[in-house]
């Protein structure tokens, strides 16, 4: 009987350990998620100094340096969102390409701290190519 008791209360303890760790891994995991969204969307829908994904294409002609600074707006065809960047800039990006970038919003500007260009349309959501498709302005 003595034996039974210990291996039931090393299973409960065994069972609680395993409940509490997998417990932290998802409230470690929910903190670091980083959602994605089209400029539609992120002004649609308040995102107050919330970390984001934002992707979309650089506008032609919205592209400016000053020193450090890299000041250019991402539209996903209906909406365009201005955005500031300090740091090193990828030999991919240029005007009328997908980029994503990392960051939040910081009243109407959003602010990033990662900028990832590439020149095809694996770095934009399905979604924001169709509609840019469907509007003519897609160019692959």
């Amino acid at each position: 009987m003595r034996l039974r008791q210990r291996r039931v209360t090393l299973f409960l303890a065994a069972g609680g350990l395993f409940v509490v760790g997998i417990s932290l891994i998802l409230v470690s995991l929910r903190d670091n998620l980083l959602y994605f969204v089209s400029p539609t969307q992120l002004l649609q829908s308040p995102h107050n100094q919330k970390q984001l994904r934002l992707g979309g294409l650089v506008r032609t002609g919205s592209v400016t340096r000053h020193e450090l600074l890299l000041q250019f707006m991402i539209t996903d065809g209906q909406t365009d969102v201005p955005v500031q960047y300090s740091g090193f800039v990828p030999d991919l990006f240029r005007e009328g390409q997908g980029v994503i970038v990392e960051g939040h919003m910081v009243g109407n500007v959003f602010e990033a701290q990662v900028l990832l260009a590439k020149h095809d349309e694996r770095y934009i959501p399905r979604e924001i190519v169709q509609t840019l498709k469907e509007q003519g302005q897609w160019r692959p």
